[in-house]
C-alpha cells in the first residue's frame, strides 16, 4: 500500500458511499471485528456495493488509512486554531496550553476506538503510509506548539523552546494514549477525560514553569 491509497471522488453521492463505509469501520474497530472482517461484511453493513468500494478504496487497509486520515484531520482542526500565535483574544499562555490539552484529550478519547483496537500498527518501512500521516500530523502540531512558545517567550521560564515543544508534544499525547490503551490493565481503574485534562495540564506548566492563575 502506497503513502496515498485513497482514491481520489468527486461526486457528493460518492462521498456519502464513501462516510458509510469509515461508519462501518468504525463501527468493527470498536467491536474488536475488523481483522476479520471481509470486504464483503463491510459492504453489506454499509449498504453499498463491491463496485462501490473499489472504486474508493484499493483495499480493506485502504479503508483503515481513510478512516485513521479524518481522525488525523480532525485533530488537526481541533488543535491548531488554539495554537494560532496570532490570536487576538486576549488569552495568555497558560489558558491557550489548557485548551490544547482539552482539546487533544477529548478528541483523542472520541476515537478511542483506533488506540484500543489496536489495528493500526505502523512498520519500519518508509512508504508505510500510517507512520506517513502520523508524522505529519505531528510535524504540524509540533510547529504550532513551538510558534506559540515562540511568541510567548515572557509567559514561561523553559530554556529552549524547540525542546519544550517536543516533550510538552510526548506529555500531552504519549500519556492520553496510554490512559486508553494501559491505564485499565495497570491500575484497574480508567481516569476520566475531565481528570487526565487537569492532570496533564499541571504537568505542562510544571515542565514549562508557567503560572496557573
Amino acid at each position: 500500500m502506497k503513502n496515498n491509497p485513497i482514491r481520489p471522488t468527486q461526486q457528493k453521492r460518492s462521498l456519502k458511499t464513501q462516510q458509510k463505509i469509515l461508519k462501518v469501520v468504525g463501527k468493527l474497530l470498536r467491536e474488536g471485528q475488523f481483522e476479520k472482517a471481509t470486504v464483503q461484511d463491510i459492504v453489506r453493513q454499509s449498504g453499498s456495493s463491491i463496485g462501490a468500494f473499489y472504486g474508493r478504496f484499493k483495499d480493506k487497509n485502504a479503508a483503515l488509512f481513510s478512516f485513521y486520515d479524518e481522525h488525523c484531520l480532525q485533530l488537526e482542526a481541533a488543535v491548531l486554531p488554539i495554537l494560532d500565535p496570532n490570536r487576538e483574544d486576549g488569552l495568555f499562555l497558560p489558558q491557550i496550553l489548557s485548551q490544547f490539552v482539552q482539546a487533544t484529550v477529548q478528541h483523542t478519547f472520541a476515537h478511542a476506538e483506533i488506540l484500543r483496537a489496536g489495528t493500526i500498527k505502523f512498520s519500519d518501512l518508509e512508504d508505510d503510509p500510517f507512520l506517513a500521516r502520523a508524522r505529519r500530523m505531528n510535524q504540524e502540531i509540533y510547529r504550532a506548539l513551538l510558534a506559540i512558545l515562540q511568541a510567548r517567550r515572557a509567559e514561561f521560564e523553559h530554556p529552549d523552546e524547540s525542546l519544550a515543544a517536543m516533550f510538552v508534544m510526548g506529555i500531552v499525547g504519549s500519556l492520553t494514549r496510554d490512559a486508553l490503551t494501559m491505564g485499565q490493565k495497570l491500575m484497574q481503574t480508567s481516569a476520566s477525560s475531565q481528570v487526565l485534562e487537569k492532570e496533564l495540564t499541571r504537568m505542562v506548566f510544571g515542565y514549562l514553569a508557567v503560572s496557573s492563575a
